[in-house]
């Protein structure tokens, strides 16, 4: 498996944004290639360090959903 990006970050504004994008190449011997991109976002008005974890959970959580539905 290539994990090409894995990305957490916040937009602030007015309402702040926290955002989780990803994408990974999965690869495995005599089977075709899986490519698995996701983006989780959630609206908030102001990001605490706990919301860093939530996002990049959120973000985890959608890789695994998406992985387990190609597989």
């Amino acid at each position: 498996m290539r994990v090409k990006a894995l990305w957490s970050w916040f937009s602030p504004g007015f309402f702040s944004v926290t955002n989780n994008k990803s994408r990974l190449d999965i690869e495995a011997a005599g089977q075709p290639s899986l490519e698995i991109s996701t983006l989780s976002r959630d609206g908030m008005q102001a990001v605490t360090d706990g919301d860093w974890k939530a996002i990049t959970e959120a973000g985890l959580r959608e890789i695994t959903g998406q992985a387990a539905s190609k597989l």
